[in-house]
């Protein structure tokens, strides 16, 4: 794993350590290989390659590391099966309102729908995170809970398309 500062900041510093003891610690999925830490960065995204990931003074470790992980899950929902995913497109558009969330694009909705899903997963099984963690401090707060809420139902779902990590 490659982590490079942007601007060096201690803030910055503090999140590379704190990302490489997760990644020594807990051995999470690790698809993307090289992460950008930027504090002046709006918000976090990832592309095929790498990772941008902004950060926050006020942001705990664990924050940074579900920041991380979530970012990491994006390589995981984008790499599934092609013919997995268009059905999964087609399933999700009749089963689920998408549009009464944080998000304006169903596929960002139904990627989402796996991301986040896989991170609560993540975050719970192997750091114990309460689930107010995990929906409070998330910029898809509704969304989040609204998973959390409906944890048996989304779970069948993504489960049709092998859309859940291990």
């Amino acid at each position: 794993m490659k982590i490079i500062l942007k601007n060096n900041s201690k803030l910055e510093q503090i999140t590379k350590r704190v990302l490489l003891y997760f990644i020594k610690e807990y051995n999470p999925p690790c698809w993307i290989k090289r992460v950008v830490v930027d504090e002046k960065a709006k918000r976090s995204y990832s592309h095929p390659t790498y990772i941008i990931m902004a950060v926050k003074m006020d942001w705990s470790p664990m924050a940074m590391c579900e920041n991380f992980i979530h970012e990491q899950f994006h390589y995981y929902a984008q790499h599934l099966d092609e013919k997995i995913i268009a059905n999964f497109l087609v399933y999700i558009k009749k089963k689920y309102k998408w549009n009464v969330y944080e998000f304006t694009d169903f596929n960002n909705f139904t990627e989402h729908l796996c991301v986040c899903y896989n991170t609560i997963k993540f975050m719970r099984k192997y750091m114990n995170s309460t689930d107010e963690f995990l929906a409070d401090g998330s910029i898809y707060k509704t969304f989040v809970w609204f998973i959390i809420n409906n944890w048996e139902r989304v779970t069948n779902d993504l489960k049709k398309f092998h859309a859940i990590y291990k």
